[in-house]
């Protein structure tokens, strides 16, 4: 399965909708996309098979640190790697960066499996966080320096 990673265009925020719609039972509004698409400090990313988007990733850039703000995968593609290389495109950006940060929802256990996978650490708990008041664990990856070389 080959799963190409993209920056976002305008045609794509249908089929972007649709998957926050079906992936979240407190998906973001049309509003919320459109004020991230707009903000020049976020960043969307695509993961398309053959021509079908199948998940995207919403990140900032902050002075030390990269901030994933939305990802979610088609639930007929998940565990297809698609997941995977949207955040593994997300790590290669960090640039000088400290770390790679999100938050994720106490209930979704899929999620923080997925993120200890790939070395992200449960950092901290933030209560009631969401607004239907659920706690949120913060995330975090931190590349492993290297001593010596």
């Amino acid at each position: 399965m080959d799963i190409q990673i993209t920056w976002m265009k305008a045609d794509h925020s249908e089929d972007i909708l649709r998957i926050e719609t079906l992936s979240f039972d407190s998906p973001w509004s049309q509003k919320q996309f459109f004020e991230a698409w707009q903000d020049p400090k976020m960043y969307t990313l695509v993961a398309k098979i053959d021509s079908q988007l199948v998940g995207y990733l919403i990140y900032s850039r902050c002075r030390d640190k990269l901030v994933i703000e939305n990802l979610a995968v088609d639930r007929s593609f998940r565990r297809n790697l698609v997941g995977k290389k949207l955040v593994l495109s997300v790590i290669d950006n960090l640039g000088n960066r400290d770390c790679v940060e999100l938050n994720v929802a106490d209930s979704n256990l899929d999620a923080h499996l997925f993120l200890r996978s790939l070395g992200f650490k449960a950092s901290e708990i933030k209560r009631a966080f969401y607004g239907n008041n659920q706690d949120a664990y913060l995330f975090s990856f931190r590349p492993a320096v290297l001593v010596g070389g």
